[in-house]
């Protein structure tokens, strides 16, 4: 599992997904705020939102599941850079 962004809430993931036989992103809270049920309701509540957006810019939210008390978004994977890589290729 590569780690594509930790951030004060979560983390992201890019990973291989052998169910679904493809690499796939996933995003998890990080572990000081698992137990939190205003961010659960609030993760559940961007996975919602997640699922009714589409476009060429949006990441395509597959599922939430539930391993070993933590939830984690599944979306798909589209190969592109994150911000950040582009704006450290304009930089240079």
């Amino acid at each position: 599992m590569d780690v594509l962004y930790r951030g004060p809430n979560s983390i992201v993931y890019r990973t291989y997904s052998e169910q679904l036989g493809k690499n796939v992103i996933i995003k998890r809270h990080n572990e000081e705020c698992q137990s939190s049920i205003f961010l659960r309701n609030k993760f559940a509540k961007e996975f919602k939102t997640g699922c009714t957006l589409a476009g060429p810019h949006v990441v395509p939210y597959i599922s939430l599941e539930i391993a070993e008390r933590t939830e984690y978004i599944v979306m798909e994977d589209t190969n592109s850079l994150s911000l950040e890589a582009i704006t450290q290729q304009k930089v240079m």
